[in-house]
């Protein structure tokens, strides 16, 4: 799993599979989209703005970086908002349980 940190823009994108199979996306929550393939797996979430939504602290802006899903679930468990996120995420698609470290 990647990352993308816009410190700019205030996003975080964290990058789960190939975008090649991209079919649709799906809002999990006000400013956090979810791309899925045909199949409604996960490919890429979107965070905005990301530092309501999760610890930024330490993440490098403007280059994609590999995060492990535990390093996820850390930074989303920072705020009360990061942490409905989370178990939205892992109520949804146990997104970050499946994805390889």
């Amino acid at each position: 799993m990647n990352y993308f940190f816009d410190h700019e823009t205030d996003s975080v994108s964290f990058l789960l599979a190939d975008f090649a199979e991209y079919d649709a996306t799906e809002e999990l929550a006000p400013g956090v989209v979810m791309y899925v393939d045909g199949r409604k797996r996960p490919l890429a979430i979107d965070v905005r703005p990301a530092s309501k939504v999760l610890d930024t602290v330490g993440l490098v802006p403007m280059y994609e970086r590999p995060i492990t899903k535990d390093e996820v679930a850390m930074r989303l468990s920072s705020s009360v908002a990061g942490q409905s996120l989370l178990r939205v995420l892992n109520r949804r698609s146990d997104v970050l349980s499946s994805a390889p470290r």
